[in-house]
């Protein structure tokens, strides 16, 4: 039997070699892109400015603490800014645009007792924009302020080298004032684009409104919608009154003087509503009954009159009151308008009466007074109340006997003041 050999021609080890090296040399060149493509990132660091007033912190000394911890990370590159200090994001962008950096971090350090408060913000040199904050409160001590120093420089290089987000904020009621991370940051709707990977406090106030906070986490690349809704706030107030305008308030009085002669009759009583924090609507009835001194005598003799002309007065009111929610003594101002039945009777020698009435008059009527708080639900009113008509009824003017002893009665008639005293009660 013939034996053949089988010869297989062997690869030349020399191939093997050159084909490993360009596939190695493709690897390096592939790598080096992508290094390349996540370029490093120029970062401008400003000299720390410093606050204290025991002259300790040493701002060229916390800044060398800053660059050392930032060239530790490769991916940044460190430029120090050797200019004047300034804290303007204006200044600070213009140090960034001349230096040729991506972003320019600047910080403070100020002592507050035994504490050191840190604040780094981070300036986006392309769009002169806020990038991002961050704040922390260490210890005095040197190894503390470094070893702070170094994990805020930690953090902020993380943030400088992460992909952005957007956050868009958006309030009701509109144009509410927001604030990112304690800075203020414009009218809503407002948009950010910050670090991605990071928490953010988002907050919004407006005048008259409770303010509202929101701790939101942005991802990376993520675009972030954040609705804040502000509300009216509550307000209680000590003291008898409440700004609620479902209180009613109900008082009863006398009047206790008046200006032409003493009263016979007399009550002041009425209803009022808080409408807010300074005004109430109120309506009430006043009503008295007085004997008319100062008629003219000729003209009483003429009619055979006994006695005095006696006059009675209905009187229901409605005033709009000034009356500001202070917890103690309250300023009231009210004034308003009224329809009045204004009534003369006149007692004759033979003992009868004769008696002539004015009917659905109008008027208006001013109240100046205060409010005095006596316990929880219980406060005393001292006004001075004055009513004036506006309009007359020309029934008495038929009257074929004693004219002018009638017209001198209604005419008396006409206006009013009283100093009254009120007992009041909430419900």
């Amino acid at each position: 039997m013939n034996t053949q050999a089988l010869s297989i021609p062997a690869r030349s080890s020399r191939g093997k070699i050159t084909l490993f090296s360009v596939m190695l040399l493709l690897l390096v060149l592939v790598v080096g892109a992508d290094t390349a493509s996540a370029a490093t990132r120029k970062v401008l660091v400003t000299r720390i400015r410093t606050y204290d007033d025991r002259s300790l912190l040493d701002a060229d000394r916390l800044t060398a603490v800053v660059i050392d911890a930032m060239k530790s990370n490769t991916s940044l590159e460190v430029l120090v800014d050797s200019g004047e200090d300034c804290a303007e994001l204006e200044c600070l962008h213009r140090k960034g645009v001349e230096a040729g950096a991506d972003v320019v971090l600047d910080g403070v350090a100020q002592r507050i007792g035994r504490n050191v408060d840190l604040r780094f913000r981070v300036i986006q040199v392309s769009d002169n924009t806020l990038l991002t904050t961050l704040e922390r409160s260490v210890l005095g001590a040197q190894e503390s302020l470094v070893e702070g120093l170094q994990a805020m420089t930690a953090q902020m290089s993380d943030r400088i080298l992460s992909q952005n987000g957007v956050i868009i904020v958006n309030t009701s009621p509109p144009a509410c004032t927001v604030m990112l991370n304690g800075e203020p940051a414009g009218f809503a709707p407002v948009t950010f684009v910050k670090p991605g990977g990071f928490k953010y406090r988002v907050s919004a106030g407006r005048s008259g409104f409770t303010s509202v906070e929101q701790n939101v986490f942005l991802a990376e690349g993520d675009t972030l919608v954040v609705s804040l809704v502000l509300s009216r706030p509550f307000k209680r107030v000590t003291g008898l009154k409440n700004t609620t305008p479902t209180h009613v308030y109900g008082s009863l009085g006398v009047p206790i003087i008046e200006g032409v002669t003493n009263y016979d009759q007399r009550a002041v009583f009425g209803f009022s509503a808080q409408m807010g924090e300074f005004w109430r609507l109120t309506m009430g009835f006043n009503s008295y009954k007085r004997s008319i001194a100062g008629t003219d005598t000729a003209a009483l003799a003429e009619m055979s009159a006994a006695v005095d002309p006696v006059g009675s007065v209905y009187t229901p009111y409605v005033m709009l009151i000034s009356a500001p929610l202070t917890g103690s003594v309250t300023p009231i101002f009210g004034i308003g308008g009224y329809v009045s039945t204004t009534s003369v009777a006149v007692e004759f020698t033979d003992q009868s009466t004769s008696k002539i009435n004015r009917e659905l008059e109008l008027g208006w009527v001013v109240m100046i007074g205060a409010e005095i708080p006596i316990h929880n639900r219980l406060s005393m009113q001292i006004n001075w109340f004055t009513q004036q008509l506006i309009s007359s009824d020309s029934e008495w003017e038929n009257v074929d006997y004693g004219k002018q002893a009638w017209v001198d009665a209604f005419n008396a008639m006409e206006r009013n003041s009283s100093l009254c005293i009120s007992l009041g009660l909430k419900f």
